[in-house]
């Protein structure tokens, strides 16, 4: 299973996703506008992946099955608006 990431946004984003184990980088990676890549990850407990655009890096929780698509002004997983992980409850 694969994390699948779009960079939609007008500017680059550096993205990170943590791993359980020892498969897999964790360092942030850069996305120029308009790259895709994914990741290779396995696990039923889901990942903590870093965007940050601009000044600011925001956590997500995301599957090993997601399809992530970052805009300007928001983070989508096949279609649906991602809320930070850090702002789950109202």
């Amino acid at each position: 299973m694969a994390i699948s990431v779009k960079n939609s946004a007008s500017n680059t984003v550096e993205v990170s996703i943590n791993h359980w184990g020892t498969d897999g980088d964790t360092k942030p990676f850069k996305m120029a506008p308009g790259a895709s890549d994914s990741w290779n990850r396995n696990d039923l407990r889901g990942f903590v992946m870093y965007v940050q655009l601009g000044g600011s890096a925001t956590p997500y929780y995301v599957l090993s099955t997601s399809n992530i698509v970052i805009y300007d002004d928001k983070v989508t997983d096949s279609g649906q608006t991602l809320l930070p992980a850090n702002k789950r409850f109202g």
